[in-house]
């Protein structure tokens, strides 16, 4: 795992990794990652679940159920919301998990007509890594109903493992835009 990224965005946002061993080697593992999120109007804590993965010969023997059930006492003993994203929903449904639709914006960055007023950026690149984790320590939620607030290291390490997502920094409002390319 290259954690650059997250050296970059300012060091560990408190990940805690539960895992089954067997001697030497891994064969289940859970990580979890606190977040801030705002939900209604209010400040709640909260806790990503950023992925569960039993390797396929240990599968079967309860140990995603295990981890799960691990990630749900921990989320519990803290207060704190546990959250999910993930392609495969049914999967997590039997753990109280329910599927929350998503609100996406789709268009073009600027019309074709108007003057460019935005740069890429390149989380590989210091200067600009630096902007972000400065813009992202900086920024309010996008939304009072419900947002996510918390460590940039969460958007760098987001970033770092989807290629698709382009960062682009826009001067003139003191921001930077996400953009996943479809």
């Amino acid at each position: 795992v290259d954690l650059a990224p997250l050296a970059r965005a300012g060091g560990d946002p408190g990940l805690v990794m539960l895992s089954w061993w067997r001697g030497d080697t891994l064969v289940a593992a859970a990580s979890l990652v606190p977040q801030n999120l705002r939900l209604a109007g209010r400040d709640w804590p909260g806790i990503s679940l950023q992925w569960v993965t039993v390797r396929p010969s240990w599968r079967g023997q309860g140990l995603f159920r295990d981890l799960m059930e691990r990630a749900i006492g921990e989320a519990e003993a803290q207060g704190a919301l546990l959250t999910l994203t993930t392609e495969p929903p049914d999967l997590y449904r039997r753990f109280g998990f329910h599927p929350v639709a998503e609100t996406a914006f789709l268009g073009p960055l600027a019309p074709a007509h108007a003057a460019a007023n935005h740069r890429r950026l390149d989380p590989g690149h210091a200067a600009d890594a630096e902007l972000l984790v400065d813009l992202a320590r900086r920024r309010v939620p996008v939304s009072d109903l419900a947002a996510e607030t918390s460590h940039p290291a969460h958007l760098l390490l987001k970033a770092h493992d989807d290629p698709e997502i382009a960062f682009h920094h826009l001067p003139g409002l003191d921001a930077v835009v996400a953009i996943e390319d479809e």
